[in-house]
């Protein structure tokens, strides 16, 4: 875990961080979110590719941060993240049961991710931990997802998008200076070298 002027940029916004773009983002996935959490399952034949590509561009965030060096903006990673996105979309048009797989997987990962960054607060760990905590969360998730039913999707959009408002509410205080680090904010959850302040007031309010 890196903290301080060793942390390559992530404990205070920079040009490479905070652009129109990332604005732009930051305020589709709050409005996102909302549109998740109160019509979800109203409109869920419709929002149902919705949700598949936004776990789409969480997985393509965690394989961006795993695989591109640091010099790469956080920009480029959203744009391929998004491009991860729009192919699980395509995905989704095949049947719910392949939504409830992704759905599953993009959980465990999310969980897997969540676990290690917390931990990475309190202790060095290397980034490889974060592959290990990945694939576990993955398998789990896909292995969960046989037993998820119809129903299941209340909470499918309740949760994610409790998630894309809190990390664009994280993303927005980061960005103004409300908070340090901005640590839900989505390319920083999804980095191996950024740990998660359960401690910190904005990351609990």
């Amino acid at each position: 875990r890196l903290t301080g002027s060793d942390a390559g940029g992530l404990t205070a916004p920079s040009s490479s961080d905070i652009s129109l773009f990332t604005d732009v983002f930051a305020l589709l996935s709050a409005v996102l979110g909302v549109v998740f959490a109160t019509m979800g399952q109203r409109h869920h034949r419709h929002l149902v590719y919705g949700i598949t590509m936004t776990a789409g561009v969480f997985g393509g965030l965690l394989f961006c941060n795993l695989v591109f060096p640091p010099s790469i903006t956080d920009e480029a990673k959203i744009v391929c993240s998004l491009v991860i996105g729009f192919g699980l979309w395509y995905l989704a048009l095949h049947g719910e049961k392949v939504v409830l797989q992704i759905f599953g997987m993009s959980a465990g990962m999310a969980t897997g991710t969540l676990v290690f960054n917390i931990v990475a607060e309190f202790y060095v760990i290397n980034a490889h931990f974060l592959i290990l905590a990945l694939a576990a969360g993955c398998a789990i998730g896909f292995v969960l997802a046989g037993y998820m039913e119809n129903g299941t999707f209340v909470m499918m959009y309740a949760s994610t998008g409790g998630f894309l408002v809190m990390s664009a509410a994280s993303y927005a205080m980061w960005k103004t200076g409300r908070s340090a680090r901005g640590d839900l904010w989505l390319t920083h959850i999804t980095h191996s070298e950024h740990g998660l302040d359960v401690g910190a007031q904005s990351n609990v309010t």
